[in-house]
Order: structure tokens, then sequence, then C-alpha cells
């Protein structure tokens, strides 16, 4: 008697007593093709009476933060927070734009503060104070004219830990960044004495001295640096790249000597901005400096690009106002300033440099606020836009906001200037998303439209909401 075995394999041989060759496969034409990938949706919304929004930061799952000011209520819709006057606010959302929480903390007088996506959903906060200020663990007072100050909040908004920076009568925190592997980096100035950082006293050269430092995810010192001489020396703007090196950017009234034989130096300006890289450890790898031909220049912000270059944001002022990187030389056309961009490679070379929003119209005012690097290479410029206007006995300014995107070699899209009916609009900070949203954030009184339907403030005079939207490239 066969097995039910060999019946099985009868069957599969077609009945023939033997193996047949196995058929090659029919390819099916009823089957549809896979859906192409979802487009990004975009989306605008605004919130609140009297919000001021300084920083925004974009982290897992594409949530996203935002840092302020509030005067008097803090109106988010489903979080209504109420404070006694004035009082910094950090508020956090969904992909969508949806509120998913609020939180208020308290300060004697108005602070300055950015913020930083930390892996996990944590967010960093890191700044300076005047007077006192409670993030949530008692109020931290300063012990000079303002003390600088790093914090890691939970997803939840909670307190996880906090550090408070004195030592000299001034420091400042001005930009936070955090690595891919949770490293925290932050620059800044100090001066009028020492300050300690965590690993030991950074010395008082006689003026403002720039610092630039890392802690680890925990708030426990890496390392920390300073920089400086007998005259000013500023540092706005940090940022980060894969690999854990650091770009940092500012201005300077003298070479900029970052120890490693590294000087950034333009002998045509006295004062000068400049970018400089540095490793994973702090030690410099390069620097350039922008020399002011012609009128006054200023460093705004800068982003690394995902092959370690940099990109550098900010303003040259004045009509003819001229501003030089190398043998690159840039003019003005604006009463007040243009803004510019210009992009370096890994090793400090320089790819482009180019005015960016509406430059060659005099009667416009351009700073460049921000500036990020996506995955393609694009550089996004964002910035304020604003047109000088005959308001009878002076002149006025009617606000708004601009993006302009360029691509890796420097061609420009054009321009898109939003602005908000009857009053203003002015954007201050954009990330991006993991989808390629740009997300920007900003301030504005009367309507606005990003062309995905018109938001409306109260009527009044110090009635201005925040706008928070995600915008599709």
């Amino acid at each position: 008697m066969r097995s039910p075995l060999f019946a099985f394999a009868l069957l599969l041989a077609g009945c023939t007593g033997s193996a047949a060759s196995p058929s090659p496969p029919v390819a099916r034409t009823d089957v549809p093709p896979p859906p192409p990938p979802a487009k990004p949706v975009g989306w605008s919304h605004s919130y609140g009476t009297n919000l001021w929004p300084w920083a925004v930061a974009v982290g897992a799952d594409d949530r996203i933060a935002v840092i302020g000011w509030s005067e008097g209520t803090c109106d988010l819709g489903r979080f209504h927070l109420e404070v006694p006057r004035e009082a910094g606010f950090l508020a956090w959302f969904d992909a969508d734009g949806a509120v998913a929480g609020a939180r208020t903390f308290t300060a004697a007088k108005p602070i300055h503060a950015s913020i930083a996506a930390a892996p996990g959903g944590d967010w960093i906060l890191a700044g300076h104070f005047v007077g006192t200020l409670d993030l949530g663990a008692g109020a931290m007072e300063a012990r000079g004219e303002t003390d600088a100050f790093l914090a890691r909040l939970d997803a939840s908004g909670a307190l996880r830990w906090q550090k408070q920076f004195s030592g000299a009568e001034k420091q400042k925190i001005f930009d936070v960044a955090v690595t891919p592997a949770g490293e925290i980096a932050v620059v800044g100035t100090y001066g009028d004495g020492a300050l300690d950082l965590g690993t030991g006293p950074m010395p008082d050269r006689g003026r403002t001295d720039i610092f630039v430092a890392s802690f680890t995810q925990d708030g426990a010192p890496r390392w920390a640096k300073s920089y400086g001489d007998d005259k000013d020396q500023w540092a706005w703007s940090i940022a980060v790249d894969a690999t854990g090196s650091i770009a940092i950017g500012g201005s300077v009234e003298s070479p900029l000597d970052l120890g490693d034989g590294v000087v950034a130096r333009d002998t045509r300006s006295s004062s000068n901005g400049w970018v400089a890289k540095l490793d994973s450890k702090g030690r410099a790898l390069w620097a350039r400096a922008f020399a002011s031909i012609r009128h006054h220049h200023r460093i705004h912000d800068l982003a690394m690009g995902p092959d370690g270059g940099v990109v550098v944001a900010g303003l040259v002022g004045g009509v003819a106002g001229q501003i030089a990187l190398g043998d690159a030389t840039l003019t003005g056309s604006a009463i007040l300033s243009d803004a510019f961009v210009a992009s370096l490679d890994a090793n400090g070379g320089a790819r482009f440099f180019s005015l960016a929003g509406t430059p060659g119209t005099r009667d416009i005012d351009q700073h460049a606020r921000d500036v990020v690097v996506a995955r393609s290479g694009e550089i996004l410029v964002h910035g304020s836009h604003e047109v000088i206007t005959d308001k009878g006995n002076a002149l006025g300014f009617d606000h708004a906001a601009y993006f302009q995107t360029f691509d890796s070699h420097g061609a420009a899209h054009p321009t898109r200037v939003v602005r908000a009916i009857d009053e203003a609009a002015v954007g201050h900070a954009i990330a991006l998303d993991s989808r390629g949203r740009v997300i920007t954030v900003g301030a504005f009184k009367g309507t606005l439209d990003f062309g995905m339907g018109a938001m409306t403030t109260r009527p009044g005079r110090h009635e201005y909401a925040m706008f928070l939207a995600a915008l599709v490239p």
C-alpha cells in the first residue's frame, strides 16, 4: 500500500508517476502596483495671545517643541496657563501641530533660551537669565549680572536636571545643539571674571571672551574651551553633525585664535564675522573670516550638512554695503540691510556665497534669522522681510517673513514671502522634520495665511499670536 506521502508526491508531479520540472512563475497582471509614498501634508495653526516664540526643535516621531515668552495668560487651546504677569513657556505638539502639552517657568525678567531635541524624546534647554529663574526645582538666583543655565526636560516637560554657571559678572549661552549620540554642545560669551563650566576656571582676558563646551547626556562636563584677547569676541550659533563635529560662529574685533594653529583673520577689516569647525573633542580644525569691506555685517545662524559642510547666514548693512569671503565679495542694495548665505565644504573651502531673500530692492530691510540643511543637501534660509513705508511724519515698516531654498551648488529658488494682512508677521525660527517639511514658528498680528487657511488674532494693541506651521517644499 502506498503511503500518503507518496500520493502527495504524485499530486505535485501532475499524477504522471514521475517528478516534473517546476514551471516558471507566471507574472500576475491583476495585481495593482504599490501606491506611491504619501506626499507630506502641510498645516498651519495659531495659538493664544501675547506669545513670543524664540526657538523650535523637532524630536522623535516628529514631535515639535517651542520655547518662548508669555505676557499674561498662556493660551494654547487645550492648555490655558495662568501666570502672574510674565513667564517663559514651553509647549510641545504632535506631528500635525496639535498641542500635546505645555508648561511655564517663572523668571524675574525675560530670559534668552534655545532648545534642541535629545535622543529618546527629551528636550535640552540652554540660555541665560537675570535675577531669578525657576525651571521646576526651585529658583536659581544669578550671582552676577547674568548667569547661564543648561537643563534637560523629559517628553512631558518635567525637569530631569539643571546646571547653573556663574563666576564671571556676565556669562551667556546663546545656542545649544545635541549630537546623535546625545552629547550636548553649547556656545556663548563671558566677561568680567573667570568662568568654570566644570572643567576648571577659564581666564578673564579683559573684555568679552567666547566659550564652547561639551556635556554628556546627563550634564557632566566633557570639555570646555575659551578664546579671546583684550578686545570683544562674540559667538552666536552652534551646530553639530552625525560624527560629533561642531561648527560655531560669531563676530570679533580682532583676529580670533582658536589654538591648534587655527586663526580666523582677514586684514581687510578690523571687525569680522567668523565660522570655525571643531572635532568632537574640541580641537580646532579650521576657521574662516568674513570681512566688512564697506559698512557692517553680522553672522546670525549656521547649520551643518550631512557631508560635514557648514552653512552660514547673516546680513550685510547699508546701501552698497560689502562683505567678503576670501576672493568673493557681495554688495547689498537695501537702505538698512540685505541677507546673505555662504556654504563651505567639510574642509572650510567656499562652495558658494550669495545674497538671499529678495535682493536688489532698495526699500527692503532683510535679515537671515535661521538656516537649515536638508538630507539632500538643499539649504533653506528663513528671515525677516521688512518693507520701508511712508507713515506720514516718519518711516514705518511692514513686517513679513521670507523663505528661500538654494540647491547644494547655490542655485536659488524663488523667494516665498508671507505677510500678515494689515499688521505684521515675524518669523523667528525653523527646523526640519523627518518628512522634509519645514517647521516654522513666529508671531503675527492681524490676519496671516500660508495658503492653508487664514489665521486671525484678536483686536487690540498688544494682541500678538504665535503661529506654528509645517510647510511642504
